[in-house]
């Protein structure tokens, strides 16, 4: 019961980001909205061994960039 809870949230969370994305950075820009998606489901299973704050922050840092770039290049 766990595991269906779990990738019911993790669907839920997959469809709302998109559709965040999409609408936030407009239509033209949903493949990179998946793009982002599944970097986020993919760096989340794997334990690089770095510090958790660290990484938090410099993640936070690569998105900004992306998002940044996304909209001067869209």
């Amino acid at each position: 019961m766990v595991l269906f809870l779990r990738s019911v949230l993790m669907l839920l969370f997959s469809v709302l980001f998109i559709f965040g994305s999409t609408n936030v950075f407009e239509q033209k820009q949903s493949s990179s909205a998946v793009v982002l998606l599944c970097l986020l489901l993919s760096l989340r299973a794997v334990d690089f061994g770095y510090n958790v704050k660290e990484s938090i922050v410099g993640l936070d840092l690569v998105f900004t960039i992306l998002l940044i770039v996304l909209q001067i290049v869209g």
